[in-house]
């Protein structure tokens, strides 16, 4: 994880960055489609989801969020 975001360049703070702790029991109420959709419309740039395996067909959805959100850059860990 640590090594993607390494590639953001200026402020780790900046509002155009997300860290999204996937197995948090908020997540589940919106998918990651809808998070990483709904971040971009912010302005958002780069999103990260730490503990992504433990989220349902993560795998599925983690793709479509990449493909579908070409304007960001998505960054995920877990144990694969």
């Amino acid at each position: 994880l640590h090594k993607g975001l390494d590639k953001v360049k200026g402020d780790m703070l900046s509002d155009k960055i997300l860290y999204i702790q996937a197995d948090h029991f908020q997540v589940g109420k919106k998918t990651l489609y809808e998070i990483a959709e709904d971040f971009v419309t912010l302005g958002g740039k780069w999103i990260a989801f730490d503990e992504i395996h433990k989220y349902p067909d993560w795998a599925k959805e983690d793709l479509t969020v990449t493909v579908q959100e070409a304007k960001m850059q998505v960054v995920d860990d877990g144990s694969y």
